[in-house]
């Protein structure tokens, strides 16, 4: 029996062999259509943000295929190492529409589409380029979440063999990027949490390009080429059913989680073990500055929250250093009030407000506790 790694590497060859030998083979006749497929969001990690695919079509050819620059290996080794590192390669995914199409409606995320107002030259060069790219080592690239990413390359395809730029006059043009992340992660909390504490000050920069799905299909509804619309309407092709989830319980745990963490510090044994926690997650997010090529954690606001204080709280605390623990206990209490600034300022205050409140807690009973000490 053929061994299935040999098997599945033997079809895709076969694969990329047909299509790059299509692609050189037929051009694009005069009935073709390209268009750009903005898909909705769901509450997995990787598509809370939705997604942009790039649909092809020629009845004359058969052809109804969906590019996207979105694909990537859950299987690679040392998958999740490579991702926090912002090494992780993606590549150019193709599908049948129709496929494409079922994968949405059986995720429930809608999908909509935007035909090109583009002349028969344009759409043979963005299929050409697509055609003769995917499945080689052209097709790999690095993912950059801002900067590179399913959207970004979808629109640089576009205004490159379009000859134009696409529109920066969206609802979204004065916000910064954690704003307009924020507005996703609302309904997705627990994720949203995480994620405003890994990312730095790149994210509260206001927006300078188009990045997002959706804001994609705002800039070519307000695009025109050849004083005419890039695309004449928006059509939905497939209308989620609304699913209601409500963040309140997640937010309420979280909250009494971290309030309950905060009053056990009145017992010094504690009190030791969260500083020290607390300290060594300071370090992994002080180290990921160096170690992610992902510019979206460096310069993280969120060590004057979580900073190597808390180690120097536990060790001066479990060697009875008291005068020493007061003098840092007031160093990150300033660090706090800092912070709480930062946070009210970038407008994230909300999605990070459960740890804060208890370490807040926290330090208000350990100066309490030790204050005549």
């Amino acid at each position: 029996m053929q061994h299935p790694i040999l098997k599945y590497t033997t079809t895709l060859l076969l694969i990329l062999v047909c299509w790059i030998g299509y692609g050189q083979k037929h051009v694009l006749t005069s009935d073709s259509k390209i268009s750009i497929l903005t898909c909705g969001t769901s509450s997995e990690l990787h598509s809370l943000f939705g997604h942009t695919g790039i649909r092809i079509q020629d009845k004359n050819l058969g052809l109804d295929l969906v590019y996207n620059y979105g694909a990537f290996d859950f299987a690679a080794p040392n998958f999740y190492g490579k991702f926090i590192k912002g090494d992780l390669l993606y590549f150019i995914g193709l599908d049948d529409f129709n496929s494409f199409l079922f994968n949405y409606q059986a995720e429930n995320r809608s999908v909509w589409e935007q035909d090109l107002n583009l002349n028969l030259q344009a759409k043979q060069a963005i299929f050409s380029e697509l055609v003769l790219t995917y499945g080689t080592e052209k097709a790999l690239y690095t993912y950059k979440f801002i900067d590179k990413n399913c959207t970004t390359l979808a629109k640089d395809l576009i205004e490159k063999h379009a000859g134009l730029q696409l529109s920066m006059d969206l609802a979204d043009s004065d916000k910064s990027h954690r704003v307009i992340l924020n507005n996703y992660l609302k309904n997705a909390y627990l994720p949203g949490f995480g994620i405003n504490l890994a990312f730095g000050a790149k994210t509260d920069k206001k927006l300078t390009h188009v990045f997002l799905p959706h804001q994609l299909l705002e800039s070519i509804e307000k695009t025109s080429i050849n004083k005419q619309p890039l695309s004449e309407q928006t059509r939905e092709v497939f209308k989620a059913h609304e699913n209601k989830v409500s963040n309140l319980p997640t937010i309420l745990f979280l909250t009494a989680f971290f309030i309950v963490l905060g009053f056990l510090t009145m017992y010094k044994s504690f009190a030791v073990f969260l500083y020290f926690v607390l300290g060594l997650f300071s370090i992994f997010i002080f180290g990921l500055q160096f170690y992610s090529y992902h510019q979206e954690v460096h310069l993280n606001y969120n060590l004057l929250l979580i900073n190597p204080f808390f180690l120097l709280l536990a060790f001066y605390l479990l060697t009875d250093q008291y005068n020493k623990l007061k003098k840092i206990l007031h160093i990150v209490l300033g660090c706090f009030v800092i912070y709480v600034a930062v946070t009210l300022y970038n407008n994230y205050i909300f999605m990070v407000f459960p740890i804060m409140l208890g370490i807040l807690i926290s330090l208000i009973i350990s100066i309490k506790l030790y204050k005549k000490v």
